[in-house]
């Protein structure tokens, strides 16, 4: 399941708790900020006089040309319509079509992104192209850069692709597993993107003015037997995987910076739905957040920058009626009931390993990098935000562990050989305290009748609500890149049916 429509819409389709790090926090300034959104709004941003830009992945479909990027509220797109591509060219590959899926707007692109460029550069540079114009022309803008990285490229023997696989194995040596090697250098060259697209904003003096958040979208798909996309990242110790309704597959983790924002160096554990951002910052453009009509997003950013304040309570992880599976979360509660014949039964497990193999966490080298350097240089604009090197290091380790979910979380997960064999969602609805236990491993629907039913009834009411799945997509030959000389195209356009 994909999230960009969520994301954009601020309406439930499928929901993320989020735990947030607030970095580096200043003053109010006068001007309406920069945003810029890295992910590993239709837009109403535009109506605000932004100029907005999506660099990457679209993945919300591309049947005709009325749903894709430039046709739902951006500006420019560059990037690819599918959910994936190669790493070396621009080829999305299904289990019975293959094609070129490359895209300036409508028009094809293959050439700027093939040559065996890999594409986490080939997505950083345009970004980079993207805010020099912005400031050449002096517009406010909103960049969404949805990397490719940390995705599997196509499936098969080399769906995992780094930058230099010689470079790469010296670098990582110390890990074993080859595949987590090559997955360690896919982070790597995204945490080099994020390095250059700050120091690309400094750069061009837009960086003081600007809202920097950094996503994930869902847990890693550690492995899968089903469609081949594993990437081999680790959700540990949390229970469950990517296309799960448990912590594992649901809560991702964030990092918001800008001068903007009063608190500095915060954790929060606040709820956070990824419907949330839509509102929050459209509200931090200058929008009016009844304007955007009826939606199941909160608006955030009055918490995120002034109190800290709890503003959402409630999260629809999931109902799905198909597969038989559905999650709510209430507070600290958490309500979750699952079916043993779902062919999904393999991402309830607990998967990945704690990857503290090799060298000590070298949050010198954290402070020293180019994001830590730029942001530093913002921060002291203000005297009681300037910190030392020694000081800021101090400080990031107690924000880093704050924000840990580890073995001393889940002591009773950590110690059992075998947790996987504790699980007693199949046969009736489990209630966790994801507060006390974000590993999902105690069961305490028996000790707290009176809750269990009251987050069931919040389920029952969104039942009433929601609109029934369609039946299973039909696979559409048409759409086949062998009738578009080798492209993906909108294959329905004109659309000609009654």
């Amino acid at each position: 399941m994909d999230l960009s429509n969520s994301r954009i819409t601020g309406i439930f389709i499928l929901i993320v708790n989020l735990q947030l790090t607030d970095y580096v926090l200043l003053r109010e300034l006068k001007k309406r900020p920069h945003i810029v959104v890295i992910v590993a709004d239709d837009l109403y941003l535009k109506e605000l006089g932004y100029s907005t830009h999506l660099v990457g992945k679209w993945h919300l479909g591309h049947y005709q040309k009325r749903f894709t990027p430039t046709k739902r509220g951006f500006d420019s797109h560059f990037g690819y319509w599918n959910g994936y591509i190669s790493y070396r060219n621009s080829t999305h590959a299904t289990r019975t079509m293959s094609g070129i899926d490359a895209r300036r707007g409508f028009e094809r692109a293959g050439n700027e992104m093939d040559r065996d460029r890999y594409a986490t550069d080939v997505f950083t540079e345009e970004a980079r192209k993207i805010i020099e114009s912005s400031k050449r022309e002096n517009t406010e803008m909103f960049l969404m850069v949805s990397h490719l990285a940390v995705h599997s490229g196509n499936s098969g023997p080399n769906h995992l692709e780094v930058l230099n696989k010689t470079y790469n194995d010296e670098a990582f040596g110390y890990i074993e597993n080859e595949n987590r090697r090559l997955y360690a250098g896919m982070v790597t060259s995204l945490d080099d993107s994020v390095g250059k697209i700050i120091e690309s904003l400094h750069e061009h003096e837009m960086l003081e003015n600007s809202i920097v958040v950094f996503i994930s979208d869902n847990g890693a798909p550690t492995d899968d037997p089903l469609w081949g996309h594993d990437n081999f990242g680790s959700n540990w110790p949390l229970r469950g995987k990517k296309a799960s309704v448990l912590e594992g597959g649901v809560r991702g983790v964030a990092a918001i910076w800008s001068p903007w924002l009063k608190e500095k160096n915060t954790v929060s554990n606040n709820l956070f739905h990824i419907t949330d951002w839509l509102p929050t910052l459209y509200t931090a453009a200058g929008g009016n957040f009844e304007d955007l009509g009826k939606i199941d997003g909160v608006n955030q950013w009055k918490s995120l920058t002034d109190t800290s304040k709890q503003v959402r309570s409630k999260i629809l992880i999931n109902i799905d009626e198909t597969r038989g599976e559905e999650a709510l979360i209430f507070n600290q509660w958490k309500v979750v009931k699952s079916n043993r014949t779902s062919n999904m039964v393999f991402n309830l497990k607990y998967a990945g390993d704690p990857g503290n193999a090799g060298p000590k966490y070298n949050m010198s080298g954290v402070v020293a990098s180019t994001v830590g350097k730029r942001l530093s240089k913002i921060n002291c604009l203000t005297q009681d935000s300037c910190m030392n090197a020694s000081t800021a290091r101090d400080v990031f380790y107690v924000s880093r562990s704050l924000a840990k979910v580890d073995g001393q979380t889940c002591p009773e997960r950590v110690s059992n050989p075998n947790p996987d064999q504790q699980y007693e969602c199949f046969d009736g609805y489990c209630l966790f305290d994801i507060l006390q236990d974000p590993c999902e491993y105690r069961n305490v629907a028996k000790q707290n009748p009176q809750t269990l039913d009251a987050t069931i009834h919040m389920l029952e009411q969104f039942k009433k609500e929601m609109t029934m799945q369609a039946p299973d997509p039909i696979i559409d030959p048409d759409a086949d890149p062998r009738r578009f000389a080798g492209y993906w195209e909108p294959w329905l356009e004109p659309f000609d049916k009654a």
